[in-house]
């Protein structure tokens, strides 16, 4: 029967994950930002002119695997929403308007490829991660985004954007199939049935949206603890923030073994004045602080290390957040879950020294280092010792991928790493290491037993 329990329990979890990840999230952030792009045939688009329609912007690149994966259910959205006040507009990251073209040539698509080539846009819109969806309301408000691939021609996520819809129908009305003008008028059955369905679906958001915000209580075993923080390098100059923190045996590990200042953020008021308890049998009470928070509200901007132990679903919503809080070159460690869409730096597994009732007798453990913003143009200045360099980076988290010249000479990149802010990359007979540094990258260039600095300056 406990078997019974706790595999029901573990579908029924899984499920809450799926349905979630398979619609587009509440938008949480700012303001929308302008967007004005030419399409490939040179015609500028800007969003105030699509005021009165729901628009679909969609970030992505020819490079980007999930991009391409997900365009063409994009473009069956449209045609399902075709005579609708209804836009997609497909912005191309950082690529020449030949590679945008050569893609679009292999896909029958009805709505507009714009050009972001120097990355402007995307990195207005907080785009850091591809591909990066929006829907904007008819008022020029995002409502909704999604950062990951996603069935856009789905039923839960068409009925989103119809939500969003004008109301431009009399009421009882809908349009149906794909512009052909018929309409049909519910019965009072039909009314009834859907007014039924529609209360189920609210009381199981709700239920999903209450587990979420009380996920259960399980221990990681403090052999985990120290590998996790071991993993992550910690030391007195960090300070880490723990998600989830429970009875605070990360954050309280992090202060007394590694000299951090850490700090615990937990739903559950009785676990953080337990692991405030704990922090002062430790002598660590001045060095780790608790706050009673939800982890996707929690200010992560102080943190240099991140540690979760949290379900893939609450991962994939928090991606975006610590792309966007997270310094260039903070860590993040996660215990037994990865995050959808985000490939690790490094993984590795830790053998328990006794079996664990919760764990087993092993447990996998996922870093992350925040990648600083390299894709875009850059260029080294006129008066550079180096030459002449021009250098286009494409961008997917910590990959990345060169082309360019020196001294007007097409390059030839045998290899490029990004690491936080540290850069590397290797031309034929030149290797570059160096450092990102906002809109400049600074390092050293080794070509024909010379060493030379080399800056490169983002091109505007």
């Amino acid at each position: 029967m406990r078997r019974t329990a706790i595999a029901l329990l573990w579908l029924a979890t899984l499920a809450l994950n799926s349905a979630q990840a398979q619609t587009p999230r509440p938008w949480t952030g700012g303001a929308t930002p302008p967007l004005a792009l030419q399409d490939l045939d040179g015609r500028m688009h800007r969003l105030e002119a699509y005021r009165g329609k729901v628009v679909l912007v969609n970030f992505w690149a020819t490079w980007c695997a999930p991009c391409r994966e997900e365009m063409p259910s994009i473009e069956q959205l449209r045609r399902a929403l075709e005579g609708e006040p209804f836009v997609v507009l497909a912005v191309n990251v950082g690529e020449r308007a030949d590679a945008a073209r050569a893609f679009a040539d292999t896909m029958p698509l009805g709505f507009a490829l714009l050009l972001d080539t120097d990355t402007s846009v995307s990195r207005a819109w907080g785009a850091r991660a591809l591909p990066a969806t929006y829907i904007v309301d008819a008022d020029g408000r995002i409502r909704y985004s999604y950062f990951g691939a996603l069935d856009w021609s789905s039923a839960p996520v068409r009925r989103t954007i119809e939500g969003l819809l004008p109301a431009s129908r009399a009421p009882g009305q809908r349009a149906r199939g794909s512009g052909g003008g018929r309409f049909v008028t519910r019965s009072r059955g039909e009314g009834a049935l859907i007014a039924f369905a529609a209360g189920l679906l609210c009381m199981g958001m709700a239920y999903a949206q209450e587990s979420e915000r009380k996920p259960p209580f399980v221990t990681t075993p403090l052999e985990v603890v120290d590998r996790m923080l071991r993993l992550a390098q910690t030391g007195p100059r960090d300070f880490v923030i723990d998600l989830g923190s429970g009875d605070g045996r990360i954050v309280v590990a992090a202060a007394r073994d590694f000299g951090a200042r850490a700090l615990g953020v937990e739903l559950d008021a009785a676990l953080v004045e337990l692991a405030r308890e704990r922090a002062r049998e430790a002598g660590v009470a001045h060095r780790a602080a608790f706050e009673h928070g939800d982890a996707l509200r929690a200010d992560l901007s102080r943190a240099t290390v991140l540690t979760t132990y949290l379900l893939p679903g609450l991962m994939e919503r928090l991606r975006p957040k610590l792309l966007t809080e997270l310094a260039p070159g903070a860590r993040i460690v996660s215990h037994a879950f990865v995050m959808p869409g985000w490939r690790p730096d490094r993984s590795e597994t830790v053998r328990m020294l006794a079996p664990h009732p919760d764990h087993g007798e092993t447990s996998n453990l996922y870093l992350w280092i925040v990648p600083a913003q390299a894709r875009g143009e850059w260029r080294s200045p006129a008066a550079s010792a180096a030459g002449a360099w021009r250098i286009h980076i494409e961008q997917n988290h910590q990959e990345i991928r060169l082309e360019g010249s020196a001294d007007g000479a097409l390059l030839e990149f045998d290899e490029a790493t990004l690491s936080g802010r540290d850069i590397a990359w290797r031309a034929r007979a030149a290797r570059f290491r160096g450092r990102v540094e906002g809109e400049r990258i600074v390092g050293e260039l080794r070509i024909d037993g010379r060493t030379l600095p080399l800056v490169l300056e983002r091109a505007r």
